[in-house]
């Protein structure tokens, strides 16, 4: 813009439209024509940062809040890429709180819904790339590793565990305390499944399933993720992937719950998977939480936050909005 209260502003287009009229009344006693014209100044808003993008192309409520869930998004938005009437949905029962929601399709949503940034669900958006469509499978020399000798980690009340990176076969059985050293865990086959008395941390850490390999953290389970910020050996080039299912398993459920003192930092990615995700810190904790799958259902407490200055490599943009500010 040129003119007015946003002259000089980056993003901004400024538009005069001036046109020589015929006269219509006044005609009968004056001469010419009469100069008419208008003016509006639109302005491009940067792309907000999403912290949640459901891939599925048509499903109905790709992305979803439900039941009591009560969810906070700092500074991260929601996107659908269906195109299904209902897109995008939030029920009645759920509170949901978050900047702005978009979706390629339509939206159905409730009063519980409040966004700081836009009035309504933005629909029929364009639908936004897979952002990790091209992060690489784990070399063969990885997949075809010796199993890990031990993948049930129980006994009895007070027993601890610390495990190491590599490839574990049929699954992996956490119900004690677990410390999981940095790098990448290849689960081939069976469940990773934390039980609900576990306590598991664990920085710099990628898991990859594969081979039809699931996942479930029960309700009250206390677990803490971090995913590598840092190119290195032990990373194995995962740095900010928390989560990597193989494309090729079948479709399923990924099931992500916890306690108070859950958090999960890094990008949970699923492209062919369902996530159902509840039970983390509802405050978002100032961390990096980002679920790019199939589907994604949040439906219990959940905060995610996407303070992501230690990932660089972590970030997806909706589409930018274009406002008339005059």
């Amino acid at each position: 813009a040129t003119t007015g209260a946003f002259a000089g502003v980056a993003n901004t287009v400024e538009v005069t439209v001036e046109e020589d009229v015929p006269r219509l009344f006044t005609s009968l006693f004056l001469a010419g024509t009469v100069p008419i014209s208008g003016r509006a100044v639109a302005q491009v808003s940067q792309q907000q940062p999403a912290c949640i993008l459901a891939l599925h192309k048509n499903k109905n409520r790709a992305a979803q809040f439900t039941g009591s869930s009560n969810v906070i998004l700092e500074n991260c938005s929601v996107h659908s890429n269906s195109v299904a009437d209902e897109s995008f949905y939030q029920d009645g029962s759920s509170n949901v709180d978050m900047p702005c929601a978009s979706a390629a399709g339509g939206s159905n949503h409730t009063s519980g819904l409040k966004l700081k940034e836009c009035r309504a669900p933005i629909e029929y958006a364009e639908p936004i790339e897979d952002p990790y469509k091209d992060l690489p499978e784990p070399p063969a020399s990885l997949m075809a590793a010796a199993c890990q000798p031990n993948n049930n980690f129980g006994g009895a009340a007070g027993s601890s565990y610390v495990i190491t990176k590599g490839r574990y076969c049929g699954g992996l059985s956490i119900s004690r305390e677990v410390l999981m050293q940095p790098g990448l865990y290849i689960i081939d086959g069976g469940s990773v499944d934390i039980g609900s008395q576990a306590i598991v941390n664990g920085t710099g850490v990628t898991l990859y399933l594969t081979n039809n390999a699931s996942l479930k953290i029960n309700a009250g389970a206390e677990v803490i993720w971090s995913a590598p910020t840092t190119v290195n050996d032990i990373s194995d080039g995962y740095e900010g992937i928390l989560l990597f299912v193989d494309r090729d398993n079948i479709t399923q459920e990924y099931v992500f719950n916890g306690n108070a003192a859950t958090k999960f930092n890094g990008a949970i990615y699923a492209s062919s998977g369902e996530i159902k995700y509840a039970g983390s810190n509802t405050t978002g904790g100032g961390g990096c939480t980002q679920i790019v799958a199939s589907t994604v259902e949040v439906y219990g407490d959940a905060g995610i936050g996407t303070d992501c200055t230690g990932m660089p490599q972590i970030g997806i943009k909706t589409d930018q909005l274009v406002r008339i500010v005059e």
